[in-house]
């Protein structure tokens, strides 16, 4: 059999603040992210975005969640995953970003960064702490 390969690397804006699930010493974090492209149609240039939802275990989730703001630029390295389901007898599925890596690019609400009392650095990976 061949070998399979999933991976994915994405860079957009979150599109909500990230909710937080503690999971004993880990994090859940989830959040949605938007990714721009540019598309043709009929000879007019159109922009077009595309939403992504992105799961991310980490024991660093409830300080990563503090900069995971509406708005702000990240990039985004995992894999994806589908979810199945059933529901009224329909049979239903999603894909997400499982993320492996999570680094903040800047962006987003000047205010909010400002009204920040943190000298956080932006443009550091996060990992498994």
């Amino acid at each position: 059999m061949a070998a399979s390969i999933n991976s994915v690397c994405v860079v957009g804006n979150l599109t909500k603040d990230a909710e937080v699930k503690a999971i004993g010493e880990t994090f859940l974090l989830s959040f949605s992210v938007a990714c721009n492209e540019t598309r043709k149609t009929n000879g007019n240039y159109e922009d077009y975005a595309n939403f992504f939802d992105v799961t991310y275990f980490t024991k660093g989730g409830q300080k990563l969640s503090a900069y995971l703001k509406k708005g702000k630029t990240v990039a985004i390295n995992g894999s994806l995953h589908q979810d199945r389901w059933e529901k009224d007898g329909q049979k239903r599925s999603a894909i997400k970003i499982s993320a492996k890596e999570v680094q903040l690019l800047g962006g987003g609400n000047s205010a909010s960064q400002s009204e920040s009392n943190s000298s956080f650095p932006e443009d550091i990976p996060f990992g498994d702490y």
